[in-house]
C-alpha cells in the first residue's frame, strides 16, 4: 500500500522518518492498508511531533481513516497534546464519524477530562449527539463517568436531551444509579421519557 511507510513512521513515532519520506514525495495524505492516515495515527499513539510535522506538510485535517477523524482518534486516545495542536490547525471540533459520535463524545466514552475541556473551550457542542441522537451528557450518565457529567453540566449541557430510544440522562442515571441526585439538582426534568426506570430503582446515591 502506497502510504504504509508513512503510516508505519508515524505510529512509531520516528518524526524523522516521516519528514524524510515526505521530502523524497510521499503523498501526505496516502492511507495505509487499513485506510488509517499517516495523521490519524499520529493522533491515536499520541505522537505530537509526527503530528506536527504532518500538518505542517499539508496533511487533511479532518480526513476520515474509515469510520473517525485525527480530532476523535487524539480525543479518544487522551492525548491532549495532539487534541491542542489539531484545534490550533483548524480541526472541525464538530466533525464527527460514521455512527455520528463527536470528538467530546469520544472522550466522554473514555473519561478524557481535559480533552473534553479542551474541545468545549474550542467551540465544541456540548448537547449534540450521534446518529441517534445520544448526547454527551447521557453517554456520560450512561457509563458512569460522573466527572465527566459534571463538567458537560458546567459547560450547561441540555439536561433534558431525548435520544432515538427515548432515553434521557436522567433515565440512564436511574438505570445505572450514578449521577441521579446530581442531575435533578441541576434541573432534570422528572417526567420525561422512561422515567419509569426510576420507579423500578429504588436506591439512588448521591455523587
Amino acid at each position: 500500500m502506497l502510504g504504509q511507510q508513512l503510516v508505519h513512521a508515524a505510529e512509531e513515532g520516528n518524526a524523522e522518518k516521516v519528514q524524510e519520506l515526505l521530502a523524497a514525495g510521499m503523498e501526505v495524505n496516502a492511507p495505509g492498508k487499513w485506510g488509517s492516515t499517516a495523521l490519524y495515527v499520529a493522533a491515536m499513539n499520541g505522537n505530537l511531533q509526527c503530528l506536527e510535522v504532518l500538518i505542517t506538510a499539508g496533511a487533511q485535517l479532518n480526513g476520515w481513516k474509515v469510520n473517525n477523524t485525527p480530532l476523535n482518534a487524539a480525543a479518544e486516545s487522551g492525548s491532549l497534546e495532539c487534541v491542542n495542536a489539531l484545534i490550533a490547525a483548524g480541526a472541525d471540533v464538530n466533525a464527527h464519524e460514521g455512527t455520528g459520535r463527536s470528538a467530546l463524545i469520544e472522550a466522554v466514552r473514555e473519561e478524557r477530562v481535559q480533552c473534553m475541556n479542551a474541545l468545549l473551550v474550542a467551540g465544541a457542542n456540548v448537547s449534540a449527539g450521534d446518529e441517534i441522537n445520544r448526547t454527551p451528557l447521557i453517554e456520560a450518565t450512561a457509563t458512569q463517568r460522573i466527572d465527566c457529567m459534571t463538567t458537560l453540566i458546567e459547560a450547561r449541557a441540555d439536561l433534558n436531551s431525548v435520544d432515538g430510544k427515548g432515553r434521557t440522562a436522567l433515565s440512564s442515571a436511574a438505570c445505572t444509579g450514578t449521577g441521579i441526585k446530581l442531575l435533578l439538582r441541576c434541573g432534570a426534568h422528572v417526567n420525561n421519557a422512561y422515567t419509569w426506570h426510576i420507579r423500578r430503582h429504588q436506591t439512588w446515591r448521591a455523587e
